[in-house]
């Protein structure tokens, strides 16, 4: 229950991301900053780089499932999901 509150509190900070970038002069990552995942969501964007995502991809093979795995992890893919359907949701 507790990562279901998590996600969903997570998600609700995507919502206002995304209701922010839809009003001029308001920028989504003002929101990450005030929320407190800003730190957070610069980390997981930067760590995504080509390589990785070639991994992830490759997770459609089943004997590439693990790498494919590992590689969402290393770049907290979650995170980055459950956020970008929050921001999804609101624009």
């Amino acid at each position: 229950m507790d990562d279901r509150r998590e996600w969903l509190t997570l998600y609700l900070k995507g919502v206002a991301m995304g209701s922010a970038d839809a009003v001029p002069g308001v920028s989504g990552g003002t929101i990450a900053l005030i929320v407190g995942i800003y730190e957070r969501l610069i980390a997981a964007v930067t760590a995504i780089d080509p390589g990785r995502v070639r991994r992830v991809l490759a997770g459609v093979r089943p004997g590439n499932l693990a790498d494919a795995r590992a590689a969402f992890r290393e770049v907290d893919g979650a995170f980055l999901l459950v956020l970008g359907a929050g921001i999804g949701t609101a624009v």
